[in-house]
């Protein structure tokens, strides 16, 4: 998704809108663990059905590293092509974005409560089935609010998403965007990546509104 934005793409896996939370022992895996790390791979196609043309959008192909932790609200994405990361700790109610030439920009976001990842209430339970010798598997569909209709895929074994499309028609225009999780474990092995760069922590967030973040003066011993 580019330009970069994490946070919007987690949004639309798993949450859709009002998720459903859920025991933990829920046999179909209605919430991802608490903890995760991995990459995800998405791709959006768009068509064309009078002409039968199809295109890859402006936002082609991304593949982005993600660790979530919900226990200790916190998430980091990261952009494998480009560099781009985001930090967003909503225990303190910050966020910290890192573009592709390295700028570091800090905003508060108090207030804003992180959503766990969860089918929603809404989903249609479409059946189970193997992925091979010993994955057995649950697949969930639902339509959002904005008429997008969403499919995934999601491995009973952990709890972990495997992969989820996301299809929306109207009139003669169609947009298809596929979802791929891999290398995806249900721990963190990378704690160090909710720890923004010592150049991020000296700047002074910002409101939503706010204007580009100032960087805190050292004090100096020679003053």
């Amino acid at each position: 998704m580019l330009p970069f934005d994490v946070s919007a793409l987690l949004l639309v896996l798993l949450l859709p809108g009002n998720p459903a939370h859920l025991d933990r022992t829920d046999r179909d895996c209605r919430c991802v663990p608490d903890r995760w790390q991995g990459e995800i791979i998405a791709k959006e196609t768009e068509f064309q059905l009078s002409s039968g043309r199809s295109m890859t959008s402006f936002r082609g192909q991304s593949k982005v590293k993600v660790h979530y932790d919900y226990r200790n609200r916190l998430l980091a994405t990261t952009d494998i092509d480009t560099g781009m990361k985001s930090i967003e700790d909503y225990a303190k109610g910050i966020k910290f974005t890192t573009d592709e030439q390295n700028n570091c920009r800090a905003f508060f976001i108090g207030g804003t409560p992180m959503e766990q990842m969860c089918i929603p209430d809404n989903a249609v339970r479409m059946g189970e089935f193997q992925l091979g010798a010993t994955h057995p598997v649950v697949t969930w569909q639902w339509t959002t609010l904005d008429n997008y209709t969403r499919t995934t895929v999601i491995d009973r074994t952990n709890c972990l998403p495997i992969s989820e499309e996301s299809f929306y028609a109207t009139n003669d225009y169609v947009e298809l965007v596929s979802y791929l999780f891999v290398n995806i474990v249900a721990h963190l092995k990378d704690p160090e990546a909710f720890l923004p760069d010592v150049s991020c922590r000296l700047l002074d967030p910002v409101g939503s509104r706010g204007t580009a973040p100032r960087q805190k003066r050292r004090k100096n011993s020679n003053m």
